[in-house]
C-alpha cells in the first residue's frame, strides 16, 4: 500500500474552475492552467469507454439512479444540481457467503470494460481530479483504489478519510489525487482498467460532477 496522501497538499486547496479542456488551480498563491487529458465522468455521467456502476458492475447506474442490497449505497440525481450524481453510503451489515462484510455493496466504480489504459507516464505529473461536494463527511475509513487487468488481486489503495474530513462541506471543490500515489512498486500502471474505486465502511454523502485526468505543475503535489 502506498503512503497516505500528505495533508499539507490539501491545506493549499482552493476553489477551482473546470472546463472541458482546462483546469484553473490556485496553489500556494499561484494560478496554474492545467490541461485536462481525459474525462471519465462529466455532468454526473460516465463517458465511453468508461462505465460508472456500483458493486463492481453488478449494479448498473441508469438515469443517475441505482442502489445496492438493503440500500447500503444509493445513487440518485443530486438535490439542486441535475449535472451531478449523489452517493449516500449507509452500512446495513450485509454479509458475503463467507460470513464477513460484503464490501462490494458499498463500492462505487468507474470501469473500462473495453481496454486497459497505460498510466505509467501519467504517474509522473498527472492526477485524478474529483469535482465533488461533501454533504456529510465520512465517519469511518475511506479507500480509493485503482485496479489493473480487471483483476481484484491487482489493486493499489490509498486512504482518503482524513483528507475528506478536512475539506469544507457543502461546497463544490476540485480535489486532485496524484496518480503516483498509487505507484507502490507492485501495481501495474501500464494496464489500468478501473482507475476509480471508492469504498467506505461507514456513512458518507457526496455529490460528484466529474472525474478527469489532468496534468499537474511539476513538483506541486506529493503523497
Amino acid at each position: 500500500m502506498t503512503s497516505p496522501l500528505s495533508f499539507r497538499l490539501f491545506k493549499a486547496l482552493k476553489r477551482v474552475t473546470l472546463t472541458s479542456s482546462l483546469c484553473l488551480m490556485l496553489f500556494n498563491g499561484g494560478l496554474y492552467a492545467q490541461e485536462v487529458k481525459s474525462v471519465l465522468v462529466n455532468h454526473g455521467e460516465a463517458l465511453e469507454p468508461w462505465a460508472m456502476s456500483l458493486q463492481f458492475g453488478q449494479t448498473k447506474i441508469e438515469n443517475k439512479q441505482a442502489k445496492t442490497t438493503k440500500s447500503s449505497l444509493v445513487a440518485s440525481v443530486s438535490d439542486g444540481d441535475v449535472n451531478a450524481i449523489n452517493f449516500v453510503w449507509r452500512p446495513r451489515g450485509v454479509k458475503n457467503q463467507w460470513g464477513s462484510e460484503d464490501k462490494s455493496v458499498s463500492t462505487l466504480n468507474v470501469i473500462n470494460s473495453q481496454y486497459a489504459t497505460d498510466l505509467t507516464t501519467a504517474s509522473k505529473n498527472m492526477a485524478l481530479l474529483l469535482n465533488l461536494r461533501i454533504n456529510k463527511a465520512p465517519n469511518k475509513h475511506v479507500e480509493l483504489s485503482m485496479e489493473c487487468n480487471w483483476d481484484w488481486q491487482c489493486r493499489s489503495t490509498i486512504p482518503l478519510k482524513n483528507m475528506l474530513k478536512g475539506l469544507p462541506q457543502n461546497e463544490w471543490l476540485n480535489v486532485p489525487v496524484p496518480v503516483k500515489c498509487f505507484d507502490d512498486g507492485n501495481f501495474d500502471l501500464s494496464k489500468v482498467t478501473t482507475p476509480f474505486i471508492l469504498y467506505t465502511g461507514g456513512r458518507m454523502d457526496i455529490d460528484i460532477r466529474s472525474i478527469s485526468l489532468i496534468t499537474l505543475p511539476e513538483g506541486a503535489f506529493g503523497c
